[in-house]
């Protein structure tokens, strides 16, 4: 009778661990589908709705726009610098004319 009682014991033994090993199994996949559905709930959220993609059109175009502005004004800085940088030479060289002038005017005051 007692070894009736061990095999019987050892059989519910077993058959709780297939049971556990079972549920084990189900939670995983359980936990996986969950998993899965709540991502593609967070990306069904996450995707862009018409609105939203006005709004980054909007912003995108609003960007493009700021840049084609500031290209611009780079340009015409350039450009500038460059007209600045001719009219300092300009101003430089007709200063060392006057100057020149000046001297030969001091030197002979006759020209004057």
């Amino acid at each position: 009778m007692k070894i009736f009682q061990k095999v019987v014991q050892e059989s519910i033994k077993r058959c709780e661990k297939a049971i556990q090993k079972i549920n084990d199994e189900l939670n995983a996949d359980y936990l996986s589908m969950k998993l899965e559905a709540t991502q593609e709930i967070i990306d069904l959220l996450q995707a862009p709705t018409p609105k939203t993609l006005k709004k980054l059109k909007e912003r995108d175009d609003k960007i493009f726009d700021l840049r084609s502005k500031q290209d611009l004004y780079e340009r015409k800085f350039h450009l500038q610098h460059k007209n600045y940088d001719k009219l300092l030479d300009k101003k430089y060289n007709l200063e060392r004319e006057l100057d020149g002038y000046r001297s030969i005017q001091f030197y002979n005051p006759l020209l004057s």
